[in-house]
């Protein structure tokens, strides 16, 4: 997620182009890895010539709710809600509706929400019903919709 902090005078200009304040980066450690997902992310964004002081890692969580609260949790403890505008969360493609309504779930209504949206490489928006992957991503998430908006922990957009 990148964090756009409230207060223009003190934003950090170093995110590479300056137009955001913060990096938070989040997902835990599978069975075969040594890095969480998180970690992974971070090393790559400061070979990308990110600052480390510009990165919140959260490399606790194993799936999408726990992303959010966890990240939540991490917002709250280092810069808080009150000073953010709004958040970009960079997604999968397929994957972005539940994210996003999961964000608009758990975090204040007051905070803009956008996706960023990236494709995996064995399929994208355009022919996700072409390739046996994309089709069992796609009709996935499609399928947890219902189900995650009976439980609670998502919101409809």
């Amino acid at each position: 997620m990148v964090l756009d902090i409230n207060n223009r005078q003190k934003k950090h200009r170093s995110c590479n182009s300056g137009l955001i304040d913060k990096i938070l980066v989040t997902g835990g450690k599978g069975d075969k890895n040594i890095l969480s997902e998180a970690e992974e992310m971070a090393e790559s964004l400061i070979l990308m010539g990110v600052k480390k002081s510009d990165l919140i890692i959260e490399n606790k969580s194993y799936n999408t709710l726990e992303n959010v609260l966890f990240a939540k949790e991490k917002i709250e403890q280092t810069i808080g809600f009150e000073n953010i505008n709004k958040i970009i969360a960079i997604v999968k493609g397929y994957h972005s509706r539940r994210a996003l309504m999961t964000l608009k779930k758990h975090f204040p209504k007051d905070i803009k929400l956008f996706p960023a949206i990236y494709d995996i490489d064995s399929f994208n928006k355009d022919n996700w019903f072409d390739n046996e992957v994309g089709r069992r991503n796609v009709l996935s998430e499609w399928k947890k919709i219902p189900k995650y908006l009976a439980k609670g922990d998502i919101a409809e957009l």
